[in-house]
């Protein structure tokens, strides 16, 4: 009787599962063709990035590597404006997101650096040192797909 019960329970949870995997939508890829895209990925020299990349945020089923390089964008336009505590929150989601995001890392170490933290700033420098000598760094470029 108790592996009759074990199996309907079991039975139940998978029943469970595939309907909220019915019901959850799937995460797609961020449209990189799309205004807000194009906009957030101009942070340099577009005032509007930062409310664009936010929508792009905010909006949600993004994947994760493309989520990652909207905070990127956002996080380094914030740094270049000197918001350096708003950029270190944006740079170091792309971080979780993407651990071996090599330019979330080091423009996290200048808004560390900046900001007068220079102890995270160092170990985010040994952590680059690290991850290039043990080849699991990566560049992630803006026209990536």
């Amino acid at each position: 009787m108790r592996g009759l019960l074990s199996n309907r329970a079991i039975f139940r949870a998978s029943l469970l599962a595939a309907a909220l995997g019915l019901v959850v939508p799937p995460i797609q890829a961020a449209p990189r063709d799309t205004p807000d895209w194009k906009t957030c990925a101009d942070f340099l020299t577009n005032d509007d990035a930062e409310p664009a990349c936010t929508r792009l945020i905010e909006k949600g089923g993004i994947a994760p590597p493309d989520l990652a390089q909207v905070h990127y964008y956002r996080g380094s336009g914030r740094y270049f404006r000197d918001e350096n505590a708003a950029a270190v929150t944006d740079l170091t989601a792309t971080i979780r997101l993407v651990p071996s995001h090599a330019g979330a890392r080091m423009m996290r170490v200048a808004a560390y650096w900046d900001n007068g933290q220079w102890f995270a700033a160092s170990v985010d420098v040994l952590v680059l040192v690290w991850r290039s000598l043990t080849g699991t760094l990566t560049d992630h470029e803006e026209d990536e797909a």
